[in-house]
């Protein structure tokens, strides 16, 4: 590994070479479908997480399984938006509540 003029990190793989580039302090990147990076805005990504969590449980209570069934589709599917999203954003107690 080692660093050009730009200060791009060049990583030598065997029989390639793979260029990674530092990131200008208000580009962003998606990891596990929310948005990263320091020109991220918390509200936005409040935003979008409420979002796709409100999707994804109103898909699952159009299923037809029962109960049981939807609740632990409701655990499995869409509670790991938010609980990953509680390490990287700033939540109120009071938005979390709701």
């Amino acid at each position: 590994m080692y660093y050009n003029n730009n200060n791009i990190i060049i990583i030598i793989i065997p029989n390639n070479q793979a260029v990674i580039r530092n990131m200008e302090l208000d580009e962003t990147y998606k990891y596990l479908g929310i948005e990263e990076g320091e020109g991220v805005k918390n509200s936005q990504i409040k935003d979008s997480v409420m979002r796709e969590y409100y999707h994804r449980v109103q898909q699952i209570l159009k299923t037809e399984p029962n109960s049981m069934k939807k609740i632990t589709a409701v655990n499995t599917l869409a509670v790991p938006v938010l609980v990953y999203s509680l390490g990287i954003v700033n939540w109120l107690e009071k938005k979390l509540e709701r």
